[in-house]
C-alpha cells in the first residue's frame, strides 16, 4: 500500500504530465488516455489510503460528540427545568396581580356608586309640649324624626296624588333653564317660557372719556 509520501510525488508528476501534453496526433491521443487510466488508478490508491483516517477520525467525532453530550444533557435539562418555573412564577404572579386590580376597580366602583346613592337625611323637628321645671328654670324635651329618601320619584307621586303638599318640592330654577336650553323647548305644562333679549347701550361719550 502506497504512504502518503509516494502519492503526493505520483499527484504531481500527473499534474505535470497534463500540462505538458498537447493533443496534436495519433500519438499524443494515446498518450492521453494512458493518463486518464493514470489518474483513475491513482484516485483509487488516494481514496484507499485516506478511508481508514477518515473512517478513524468519523468514529472519534461521533466519540467526541457523545461525550459532549453526556455533560451538556444535564445542564440543558435544568436549564428547561428553571424556565418552566419562573414562567410558573410569573403567571401566578401577573394572575394575582390582575386579581388585585380587579377587586380595587370594584371596591372603586362600589364607593363610587354608594356616593351616587347617598341623600342626605332630612331632618324634621316636632316640638312636644311637655315642659319641665327645674329650680334655676324650665326644660323643654323636643323628639325628632330622621327622613331619608329613598325613591324621589315615589316622593314625587305622594305630592301628585295630593298626600304630600307641593311645599315639599323645590324646583331649582337655574337647572330647569339650563334643561330648557339644552332640550330647546319651547313650550311644556307647568310652566311659562318666554324668549328675552337683553340690550346693552353705550353712550358715545363713555368711550370719549378714555
Amino acid at each position: 500500500m502506497s504512504n502518503e509520501n509516494e502519492l503526493v510525488v505520483q499527484t504531481t508528476e500527473v499534474i505535470e504530465s497534463v500540462e505538458n501534453l498537447d493533443i496534436v496526433d495519433i500519438d499524443s491521443l494515446n498518450i492521453a488516455n494512458g493518463i486518464i487510466l493514470s489518474i483513475d488508478k491513482l484516485k483509487k490508491k488516494i481514496i484507499d489510503y485516506w478511508s481508514n483516517p477518515i473512517k478513524s477520525a468519523f468514529d472519534n467525532h461521533k466519540s467526541l460528540v457523545a461525550l459532549r453530550n453526556e455533560m451538556l444533557n444535564p445542564i440543558e435539562i435544568r436549564r428547561k427545568i428553571l424556565k418552566t418555573k419562573i414562567s410558573v412564577f410569573l403567571t401566578e404572579e401577573n394572575r394575582k396581580t390582575k386579581e388585585l386590580q380587579a377587586k380595587i376597580n370594584k371596591e372603586n366602583k362600589e364607593k363610587e356608586e354608594n356616593m351616587k346613592e347617598y341623600v342626605p337625611p332630612l331632618v324634621l323637628s316636632t316640638t312636644i309640649g311637655k315642659t319641665l321645671k327645674s329650680g334655676n328654670g324650665t326644660m323643654t324635651q323636643r323628639k325628632d324624626i330622621i327622613v331619608t329618601i329613598t325613591d324621589e320619584i315615589e316622593i314625587l307621586k305622594q305630592v301628585v296624588s295630593g298626600v304630600l303638599p307641593i311645599s315639599v318640592v323645590e324646583v331649582n330654577i337655574m337647572q330647569l333653564k339650563k334643561h330648557i336650553r339644552l332640550l330647546r323647548i319651547t313650550s311644556m305644562s307647568g310652566c311659562n317660557i318666554e324668549e328675552t333679549i337683553e340690550t346693552t347701550h353705550k353712550s358715545f361719550n363713555e368711550y370719549n372719556e378714555y
